[in-house]
């Protein structure tokens, strides 16, 4: 009988992993469609889906596309169901700017902002913003640089970052074809950490 039933589960195995990936990657897939223009931190795929890929090579065996780690308005973590969350902040880091009204006036060269730490794992930075005019923002950690368009007021950017060391520096450039100088804007404070991915 104990023979039977472990033979039944061992058999049983590759459909529940297939019906628990097919779910995770639904999940992932309904949420990802309204989650505006979040960025989406790229894991590791939870056990029950894949032992050994991460999110997007799990989506893209499936013929299913989000794209993930691109500059954002909010970031989202996919958790163990596939489900996005806003992510707990492990090692967090934070820092404002100097200036009482505007922090670190970043212009169109690199304005160096605050050192975040050396972490062994990817972060997520999140950027706070006051903007008179639309720009390019351009984050640098290390050698790896980052940009992204940002409409004018206050906004708030994130970034995934590698690990390494964290001295970062900011500038913006006007946006493609526009006529605003690009140049005085604030980057008001600096928060990051390594994401909990629960």
């Amino acid at each position: 009988m104990f023979l039977a039933t472990l033979t039944m589960s061992v058999q049983l195995l590759p459909v529940v992993q297939r019906d628990q990936g097919l779910d995770y990657v639904d999940r992932l897939m309904a949420d990802s469609e309204v989650a505006g223009d979040a960025l989406v931190f790229a894991t590791m795929s939870p056990a029950p889906v894949s032992i050994s890929t991460t999110t997007p090579e799990a989506l893209a065996a499936v013929q299913r596309d989000v794209v993930f780690d691109q500059p954002g308005s909010s970031a989202l973590v996919p958790g163990p169901t596939g489900a996005l969350a806003p992510p707990q902040l492990l090692e967090e880091v934070q820092a404002r700017g100097p200036g009482a009204d505007c922090g670190w006036r970043v212009r169109d060269r690199p304005t160096a902002l605050t050192d975040i730490g050396d972490s062994e794992r990817d972060r997520l930075v999140q950027v706070g913003l006051l903007l008179d005019e639309p720009v390019v923002l351009h984050l640098r950690i290390g050698t790896v640089e980052q940009g992204v368009a940002v409409e004018p007021g206050l906004r708030t950017v994130w970034f995934r970052l590698p690990a390494g060391p964290g001295d970062l520096s900011a500038w913006v450039t006007p946006l493609p074809g526009s006529t605003a100088s690009g140049d005085g804007q604030c980057v008001s404070d600096v928060r990051a950490g390594v994401p909990w991915l629960g």
